[in-house]
């Protein structure tokens, strides 16, 4: 009867596992690629267990300025990738961590027995004392996964390949002789999809925008995702995140403050926000823009991005409600780009034209 009992009980097991869709782990003792072969119908697994955060007695520490301090799994990290292999029918992921979302993370202050998901970030995770290495790592067993075909192309990966995360990027760029094999490996092996969503962020690669972009033409498929309506869309977040701005403040420069809002522009904290280069702020967006004009599928992305999305993006968009200024020769080089701005949605200035301006340019 006993054996009859365990053999009904290992049937209904192996039965049970094929209709599961969703796995959540949370310990690293989980992720154990055999067992995971049972749950064949699997489309989503969250990997809640990569970081975690740390308490003592049951208090959550923090840093100075609030936000808990994490710890990242070596275990986890390692294990992560042949777990996620074993799912033929893998279509989600998650890889990150479980906080209270009474903590500081959420802006409102719940239930204490609530959580929420959360990823590793490089400035809250404090051990162990090669957390980013360990980090670095596993970005590297991702690649080599995706390199491989272990880890198909099609996957969304949530978690991974945002602001914040690689070491190399919040050092700053790479260094011209020495190419950063990190993120290059990334750009070259991450499936396109992940790739477009991550490439205009500040902070996800150490790689310059335009090489970026270079990296991706070299990639099976580039030129029909760049075409593509999400092509458009990161070209235009792109823009918008290496486009030069400059502050205005109205007790310094209050006779052209004033000039412009008679002209539709709106304060914002005390000031006005243009669009205009200067020496230290040219450089990036002078090679994005080249770069554009000299690729006909980029320039062609350019052309096709509707002038509703120019109109819905900061900076082209003023979050005030104001019209945005632009410096006269930004506006068209963005014209000769391709884009279908329209002067009379702005305000258009000349910087040698208008002495707070000139001061500025002289000042940098």
């Amino acid at each position: 009867d006993v054996r009859k009992c365990m053999l009904a009980g290992k049937m209904m097991a192996v039965e049970a596992a094929r209709h599961v869709e969703t796995l959540n782990i949370t310990k690293a003792s989980e992720l154990d690629a055999p067992s995971a072969r049972r749950f064949g119908n699997v489309s989503t697994v969250n990997v809640l267990c990569l970081v975690s955060e740390i308490d003592e007695e049951d208090e959550i520490i923090e840093l100075s300025n609030g936000t808990p301090c994490d710890r990242i799994s070596l275990n986890v990290a390692t294990r992560t990738v042949p777990f996620l292999a074993s799912f033929p029918n893998l279509k989600r992921a998650f890889l990150g961590g479980l906080y209270c979302r009474s903590t500081s993370r959420h802006s409102v202050p719940l239930d204490e027995t609530e959580l929420g998901p959360y990823q590793y970030d490089i400035d809250g995770c404090v051990e162990p004392r090669e957390c980013q290495s360990i980090f670095k790592a596993l970005i590297q067993n991702l690649s080599g996964g995706f390199e491989s075909r272990t880890l198909k192309q099609s996957l969304e990966l949530d978690g991974i390949l945002d602001s914040r995360q690689l070491e190399c990027a919040d050092y700053g760029t790479e260094e011209a002789e020495r190419p950063c094999q990190c993120c290059r490996r990334v750009l070259s092996c991450f499936p396109l999809h992940l790739i477009m969503k991550a490439i205009s962020l500040p902070g996800a690669f150490c790689v310059s925008t335009t090489d970026r972009i270079l990296a991706m033409f070299a990639r099976d498929g580039a030129e029909a995702a760049l075409r593509s309506n999400a092509g458009s869309e990161m070209l235009l977040d792109c823009l918008s995140h290496v486009i030069p701005r400059t502050w205005m403040e109205s007790e310094n420069d209050a006779a052209f403050v004033k000039k412009m809002t008679e002209q539709g522009a709106k304060m914002n904290h005390g000031g006005l926000i243009m669009i205009m280069a200067t020496r230290s702020t040219e450089y990036t967006f002078k090679d994005l823009v080249e770069l554009i004009q000299s690729s006909s599928v980029l320039g062609a992305a350019a052309r096709d991005t509707p002038r509703s999305s120019l109109l819905s993006k900061y900076p082209f968009k003023c979050e005030n409600g104001g019209k945005t200024i632009f410096a006269r020769q930004i506006f068209e080089t963005l014209l000769a780009a391709g884009l279908d701005f329209n002067a009379s949605d702005y305000i258009i200035v000349d910087p040698d034209e208008e002495p707070a301006l000139k001061r500025i340019i002289h000042q940098e």
